[in-house]
């Protein structure tokens, strides 16, 4: 299952969650696979991808993903950076023990707090 990024202004029901998040903080992200991995299998693998807002290839480089990591059931991306008033697509890609793949995408507003 995935939410998918769209082109343009992305309706928020495709986001897994939305944050606001302060260009001068570095913060963990956490999400909760536990509803959508099958009984018995965990997350293998977790990457993330900052994109720019509503693209699905253009990468930003102005916001930092600085690691993700996971466990059986969640995954934790830390983020630092970013522009003011400034909108960012985060997308986490996982492959589960089983070699099923999943991504979820959060939305980061930017904004000075």
């Amino acid at each position: 299952m995935s939410y998918p990024l769209s082109q343009g202004n992305t309706p928020l029901r495709h986001y897994h969650t939305t944050y606001t998040k302060d260009p001068d903080s570095v913060w963990p992200y956490t999400i909760d696979w536990d509803p959508i991995l099958p009984h018995g299998d965990a997350i293998d693998t977790a990457t993330t991808t900052a994109y720019i807002y509503g693209s699905t290839t253009e990468e930003a480089t102005d916001i930092t993903v600085d690691s993700t990591s996971s466990t059986d059931r969640t995954t934790t991306t830390v983020l630092s950076a970013g522009l003011a008033d400034t909108s960012y697509d985060i997308t986490v890609h996982v492959v589960t023990d089983a070699g099923y793949e999943a991504d979820r995408t959060i939305l980061i507003n930017c904004r000075h707090e």
